[in-house]
């Protein structure tokens, strides 16, 4: 019997030992457990910063997450079976000490423990697992990026490789083609997974990029900017495409329009030098003539219109050029603005000269019609002799067979005397518009005297016959013999100074209407003003730069410190101005002296010139502020020594006076002109986008602030 207790009391004690030894390595389980996870916790907290993941990381990362998961998965199974086997010993009814309750709670509290150990680590994995495909995913987007930069680039160096000028219209023709060929190439570079076309691949990147913001990256800067980086080398690149095919487009423009141009006006140059006879020797009838005279009003607005689109495409050929920063094709030795320069100075020489010949052949075409209408009315002068003049001559002869018939034939002849008397006037009025025609010049004047010698001679004849039949009919009533002074004619003069020349015969009552009369005289006064003001404009510029500007620039010694190499600030750039004026502009001013309806293609011809009075506004308050603080007795001198009129202050304000002086005069021409009012506008508007220019530029108002007042010249 005591053996049998001592064997079960032995018993016991060996399953109470084995259960602790169960708890002890259970316990070591968990620590050794549990450090592996503090271990790969520590290790996925470090790795969650890391931005230079491998592929691999994302494998490793599970493998090693489902590696820790079945070693927690063996200890916590390890202690519900030291848990079940706990509880089969107390459902045994094996004695144990009280503190053998305890273990099932440690071995509860180790789980426990595990679990929440297992937790934490679940939500670091989870955290890495998702920064590691973000990162893949970064990656990847950032070798697309590359690649399709890779693309862009491509397409850079065949835009470089095919960045160059034309010189004539068939290398711009040509320069077309190749660009044509250059877009279908970058167009035809290809994504090499999904085949879809550069632009279109950019734009999935871009959409990829905010998908991923929006899903919650850890790096939305680093997204953003590659979807940015794409966008904005793709745009540079479009806009290169789009400014070079601009530049391509405008240079084909300018040359084709310049070709097209320059070779009209050579032809029609040709046609206005020819001397033809319009009159066809005087068959023709005046009304033949209004459709010449009416097709060649429409050439001249249809050439100066072209002239002025040459001028414009110019200019955007010009604007593109220096965008693009182009070079010229190997092989010419200027530069592309000098010699679209090259080509708009000769195209407004052939156009000047087309115009002095236009304005030939406009005058002999107003001279034949002239004569022609001329002719006519000399016509019908003779006509009226020879049909009603001859024919009453004829039929009356004799003074009547007594006195009452004799009376009769004299009151008859009076009354015809009345209606001879209206062509009397008429061959007077004749004669002295011949005599008008023939003082300032025609090409008809051999004809005219012929007409109105043939007229003159004719009509005396008549009055002479006139006379003696009245002279016939007076004896016979016994009356005293009078001329026939009433309707002869004085001696035809050499000269008829006060004779209008600008008679109309094909008015009924051979005078211009007075409204037509005084705005022609509106308009020679406007122009002849335009002129004279032009050269006193002038001849004061160089009056300034000749006295004011040379005694501050000539080295003397009375010149004050303050004042010492300033003269650009005090005088800017007047001397352009000057050159301008005085080389070209008024030259061309004179060319248009006969031609105020078309002077203001002049203003437009030479509106980028004017942009020199923009600079000239911009530097003016900074002119006067100086000469107000260093000048004004220096220039006092000056001005006292030369005796000047203009005081520096008037010489320096008359180039802003001027371009109100050109509004004043252009706005009254518009008024007087029926023909040319488009360009006269034209020329308006040239005048006053000067000033608004200038007030761009300074953001003060120039022409009406700073300088009070300002007057015209």
């Amino acid at each position: 019997e005591a053996h049998v207790q001592l064997e079960e009391l032995f018993h016991q004690r060996k399953i109470r030992l084995d259960v602790f030894l169960q708890l002890r390595i259970l316990q070591q389980c968990t620590m050794e457990v549990t450090g592996e996870m503090d271990a790969w916790k520590q290790e996925l907290q470090k790795q969650s910063q890391d931005f230079s993941a491998e592929k691999s990381a994302s494998p490793r990362h599970m493998e090693r997450r489902l590696a820790m998961n079945n070693m927690i998965y063996e200890v916590l199974q390890q202690g519900q079976d030291l848990q079940q086997y706990i509880s089969e010993i107390q459902a045994s009814g094996v004695e144990v000490s009280e503190s053998e309750r305890g273990l099932s709670a440690q071995v509860e509290e180790l789980q426990h423990l595990l679990q929440d150990k297992q937790k934490e680590l679940q939500q670091v994995a989870d955290h890495t697992h998702t920064h590691l495909e973000q990162s893949l995913q970064l990656r990847h987007l950032q070798n697309q990026v590359k690649q399709v930069l890779g693309w862009i680039s491509e397409g850079e160096l065949m835009l470089s490789s095919c960045m160059l000028n034309s010189s004539c219209l068939s290398e711009a023709e040509q320069l077309q083609r190749e660009h044509e060929r250059l877009q279908q190439a970058i167009e035809g570079l290809l994504h090499a997974d999904s085949l879809q076309r550069t632009h279109q691949v950019a734009l999935a990147l871009q959409q990829r990029a905010e998908l991923l913001v929006r899903s919650g990256h850890y790096d939305p800067d680093a997204v953003r900017s590659c979807a940015q980086t794409v966008a904005l080398h793709w745009q540079t690149l479009m806009l290169r495409i789009e400014d070079r095919l601009k530049l391509v487009n405008a240079s084909a423009a300018f040359y084709r329009t310049s070709q097209q141009v320059c070779g009209v006006l050579e032809s029609l140059e040709q046609e206005y030098r020819r001397e033809e006879d319009w009159c066809l020797a005087g068959e023709r009838l005046p009304e033949q003539l209004l459709p010449l005279i009416n097709k060649h009003m429409e050439q001249k607005e249809a050439f100066l219109k072209a002239c002025t689109l040459a001028r414009r495409n110019a200019e955007v050929f010009l604007k593109y050029i220096h965008r693009n920063s182009v070079t010229m094709v190997t092989g010419h030795s200027r530069v592309p603005e000098q010699q679209v320069k090259g080509i708009l100075s000769e195209l407004l020489q052939r156009e000047n000269r087309v115009l002095h010949f236009w304005t030939l052949k406009k005058r002999r075409l107003d001279q034949c019609q002239q004569y022609l209408m001329f002719q006519s009315h000399a016509q019908q002068a003779l006509d009226w002799l020879q049909q009603s003049g001859d024919h009453y001559l004829a039929t009356h002869t004799s003074p009547g067979s007594n006195t009452a018939e004799t009376q009769e034939l004299l009151n008859q002849h009076r009354e015809f005397c009345v209606s001879a008397k209206h062509t009397q006037e008429k061959v007077h009025l004749l004669i002295q518009l011949a005599e008008s025609m023939l003082t300032k010049g025609h090409a008809h004047r051999a004809e005219l005297r012929r007409c109105v010698s043939a007229v003159d001679k004719r009509y005396r004849d008549f009055t002479v016959r006139m006379g003696q039949y009245r002279h016939l009919l007076e004896t016979a009533l016994g009356g005293c013999s009078q001329d026939n002074r009433d309707l002869e004619l004085e001696l035809i003069p050499n000269s008829l100074s006060d004779s209008d020349p600008e008679v109309n015969l094909s008015d009924p009552s051979h005078q211009v209407s007075d409204e037509k009369r005084r705005s022609a005289r509106k308009k020679e006064y406007i122009m002849a003003e335009l002129l004279q003001t032009e050269r006193v404009y002038v001849r004061d510029l160089q009056e300034c730069i000749e006295t004011y500007l040379w005694e501050m620039t000539s080295g003397s010694e009375d010149v004050p410190p303050g004042l010492s190499n300033k003269d650009d600030i005090v005088f800017g750039n007047i001397q352009d101005i000057y050159e301008f004026h005085n080389s070209i502009f008024l030259k061309e001013l004179e060319n248009y002296e006969q031609l105020p309806e078309d002077v203001g293609h002049c203003f437009v011809t030479w509106a980028d010139k004017f942009h020199m009075y923009v600079t000239y506004c911009r530097n003016k308050p900074d002119s006067s502020l100086l000469i107000q603080q260093h000048g004004v007795g220096f220039f006092e001198e000056v001005q006292r020594r030369h005796g000047l009129a203009n005081s520096i202050s008037s010489a320096l304000i008359k180039p802003v006076q001027r371009i109100t002086k050109y509004q004043l005069l252009l706005k009254e021409l518009l008024t007087c002109c029926e023909e040319g009012k488009g360009e006269i506008k034209e020329g308006l508007d040239v005048m006053l986008s000067v000033p608004k220019r200038a007030n761009d530029a300074m953001h003060v108002s120039m022409l009406e602030g700073k300088f009070s007042p300002l007057c015209f010249n």
